[in-house]
């Protein structure tokens, strides 16, 4: 019996791999099986791939695949649709009507600067409006959530049999920010557009920190965001790791071989999953 299970426990990579420089990927280690855990970036340049040996390896050594949401096609159409209804303003209300007029003025200046028209969103809440933003400046930027980590690796699992789950729901997620109070969804706007300038050489920088698996550069850029909104990192990150856990502890003790991938932020820290899985005990090392 132990040495069935020898392989599985060991979650084997060559050795060279095992020895090369460290990435944003960690195996996790139960008296029987491996858990890859991968920190995501969710939006990226298809020029990022492919991706590491080590990533590549433990993902086709792993039958499940496992991410924060499982990208089915009905589901996507679903999650489109929620969002949009999660976005919108309730009857009768207007983007003037929720925030400043302070803030209304830098968002239709900050808008037109890089040629928007606010009055293309007047029924959206303030935290969709950056969303939309955020999203339309990275893909000019040749930016694509089609080729975020994540989105790759999951239809790569669909189209080679291997079993797919999703930790949450899209509904789940957008009802994060559907609790949001009306002062946190105008700060996040604000937020938003004070970094506008800075977005896309942030998000350059972060790639190249996660490529080299500059875990610490990586941690500081992603909570930078967050550095406003502590009940919000609260809601998005910590929260939900805690949920997470007993998902991951139960792949641990299963017997087939796991690789999970969620966003990075989700991975370090001392409240990321890789520290709640060391705290119970499991052998975690960054490969």
């Amino acid at each position: 019996m132990a040495a069935l299970l020898a392989p599985m426990a060991g979650g084997a990579l060559p050795d060279d791999l095992e020895a090369g420089p460290k990435h944003c990927l960690w195996r996790v280690r139960s008296a029987t099986n491996t858990v890859y855990l991968l920190g995501s970036i969710h939006i990226m340049r298809r020029d990022a791939f492919p991706l590491a040996a080590v990533i590549e390896t433990a993902f086709s050594s792993s039958s499940v695949a496992v991410f924060e949401v499982d990208l089915s096609a009905g589901a996507t159409v679903g999650s489109a649709l929620g969002a949009l209804a999660a976005g919108a303003l309730p009857e009768g209300r207007t983007l003037p009507d929720v925030v400043s007029p302070e803030t209304y003025r830098l968002a239709a200046d900050r808008l037109a600067d890089a040629g928007y028209d606010i009055a293309g969103m007047q029924r959206m809440r303030p935290w969709m409006v950056a969303t939309t933003l955020t999203l339309a400046e990275l893909q000019r930027a040749g930016y694509s959530p089609a080729d975020g980590v994540d989105q790759v690796f999951q239809r790569r699992a669909v189209d080679s049999g291997k079993r797919v789950i999703g930790l949450e729901t899209i509904d789940d997620q957008l009802a994060l920010f559907a609790d949001l109070t009306p002062e946190e969804d105008e700060a996040f706007l604000v937020q938003t557009l004070s970094e506008l300038e800075t977005l896309i050489p942030q998000v350059d920088e972060l790639t190249a920190h996660w490529r080299a698996g500059s875990v610490d550069e990586v941690e500081a850029l992603l909570a930078e965001g967050f550095a406003a909104f502590p009940r919000l990192y609260e809601k998005l990150v910590v929260d939900r790791n805690r949920r997470w856990l007993p998902q991951i502890e139960a792949l641990l003790a299963g017997d087939q071989r796991a690789f999970v991938a969620v966003g990075a932020l989700h991975l370090v820290g001392d409240q990321g999953v890789v520290e709640l899985l060391r705290g119970k005990g499991y052998q975690v090392e960054q490969l």
